[in-house]
């Protein structure tokens, strides 16, 4: 029997500033505790929101996302989709970051003619901007 990975993705409202210590601990503690744990994943910031496509073992991704509901640096939380995949799609991200200041989910949208808001996207389209940012490709360049 092929191993199976529990995904899901979610938005939140970001109760931080964007590029502060309160942020960028975020960061840091969920490299630690992925790293440990098999969980793999990308968080992107824009704004007054983040976005994020988490994925692993899946009492792993429960107790990860209790975690997550639980921080008070951000609120809010919309689960957008969640499942089962074969293998990760994020395997080299304990935890990738990625902020409007490097790349825009919005222009990413608007470029497709598509809704700028995560919360009004198709899920497919914050998935693609996920890979996309992995792969380091410019996704707002016209």
């Amino acid at each position: 029997m092929a191993t199976t990975f529990s995904h899901l993705v979610y938005v939140s409202r970001a109760n931080v500033p964007a590029n502060s210590a309160e942020e960028l601990a975020i960061c840091l503690d969920a490299r630690i505790y992925n790293r440990g744990n098999g969980i793999t994943g990308i968080l992107h910031r824009e704004d007054d929101w983040f976005a994020q496509y988490i994925e692993g073992p899946r009492t792993a991704l429960r107790a990860v996302f209790f975690r997550i509901r639980k921080d008070w640096r951000h609120s809010h939380i919309d689960v957008l989709t969640r499942g089962e995949n074969e293998k990760r799609r994020f395997q080299d991200c304990d935890m990738g970051f990625s902020g409007a200041d490097e790349i825009r989910f919005d222009e990413f949208q608007r470029l497709a003619g598509r809704p700028p808001r995560p919360h009004d996207a198709a899920v497919e389209d914050l998935i693609t901007f996920f890979e996309q940012i992995r792969r380091g490709v410019d996704v707002n360049a016209e």
